[in-house]
């Protein structure tokens, strides 16, 4: 009989499997929420950055919004707050943020991606776009593996 005020006699009842989803999801929030908070605050920090992403065609518009969703959405991914919901929409971001690379790419402008503010100092490359591909593939299991 398992006593509801103990959590050992669920979680012996779990099986390997189950424990290694639920670590691969925790451990895929965790690095795509400290990524995105990563980001943001290096973006934050950054003097220059908006005037460089101006330079890169970035609208203006959007600027004052990029750093704080991304450190309001990495805290909360990392923390598995609304894990589904959030990792989608970390997901999206990291996509539309993935688009831009790759048509910044493909201008071959040699201007910084600028993802991580000043700790960006190379042009978007190859790297880049697999690097953001990984992430994506983390936000979602992040937000479906449980």
């Amino acid at each position: 009989m398992a006593i509801p005020c103990c959590s050992f006699a669920e979680s012996s009842a779990r099986s390997p499997k189950t424990d290694a989803a639920m670590t691969l999801g925790t451990v895929a929030g965790i690095a795509v929420g400290i990524t995105l908070l990563w980001a943001g605050i290096a973006k934050l920090v950054d003097r220059d950055w908006r005037a460089r992403e101006v330079r890169l065609g970035t609208p203006e518009w959007v600027l004052p919004f990029v750093a704080p969703a991304e450190i309001v959405l990495g805290a909360f991914v990392a923390a598995r707050v609304q894990r589904v919901a959030l990792g989608l929409a970390a997901m999206v971001l990291l996509t539309v943020f993935t688009v831009f690379v790759m048509v910044k790419w493909e201008d071959r402008s040699g201007e910084p991606c600028n993802c991580f503010g000043l700790l960006s100092k190379r042009p978007a490359s190859a790297w880049t776009i697999v690097r953001n591909l990984a992430l994506i593939a983390l936000a979602l299991a992040a937000a479906f593996v449980n």
